[in-house]
């Protein structure tokens, strides 16, 4: 629930945005897929179940969404960053990439 709050309130800033620096998006391809997958990504390690939800057994706690599986933490917020961001520059090197070949 609060990430489709958070990511529709940043995708919806996004589109504004790009309209007021009046660059070509006419599908909003980048303020809706481009930063909603970005800060879906990102909200994802910040919004993962506790560090009590690590191990699933009988003494899970019942508020855990997926437990035994991914937890949050610091480290999960860095990797969740860091792979963003690597995927960010890629889709821009091919971007370029294409717009000299074509």
């Amino acid at each position: 629930f609060v990430l489709g709050i958070v990511a529709t309130l940043a995708c919806y800033g996004c589109c504004e945005l790009r309209k007021k620096l009046g660059l070509d998006d006419a599908l909003d391809v980048w303020g809706v897929h481009g930063m909603g997958g970005f800060f879906g990504s990102i909200l994802v390690g910040i919004l993962a179940d506790g560090e009590e939800c690590s191990v699933m057994d009988d003494l899970t706690p019942k508020h855990c969404v997926n437990p035994g599986t991914l937890t949050r933490s610091v480290e999960q917020l860095g990797k969740q960053i860091a792979t963003v961001l690597l995927c960010s520059l890629y889709s821009f090197v091919v971007t370029l990439v294409l717009l000299k070949v074509v």
